[in-house]
């Protein structure tokens, strides 16, 4: 019952937050971005489950032009192991 009412608590604590159970990723840039100017991009993971959860993240940028034609890969990286605690 304990484990139970926990999980359940911790579902209420989410969405009074408005935020959605489960494993998330959210792209962002600087907020000095310059259009035409190189830029800082980084990812944002959120852990909104009951377990730590451990994943393996590669990123993968390419440039795009105005005419929406592919340009070169202009970022890769890849992390190892990530062990996200819950609510992390």
């Amino acid at each position: 019952e304990r484990r139970v009412y926990e999980k359940a608590n911790h579902h209420n604590k989410l969405a009074q937050a408005g935020e959605e159970p489960g494993l998330h990723i959210k792209i962002k840039v600087t907020p000095d971005m310059q259009i035409g100017s190189d830029f800082d991009v980084y990812a944002e993971l959120k852990n909104n489950t009951m377990v730590t959860k451990s994943c393996r993240v590669m990123f993968y940028a390419q440039a795009i032009s105005y005419n929406g034609k592919l340009g070169e890969t202009c970022g890769l990286g890849e992390f190892t192991e990530i062990n996200l605690a819950s609510t992390e």
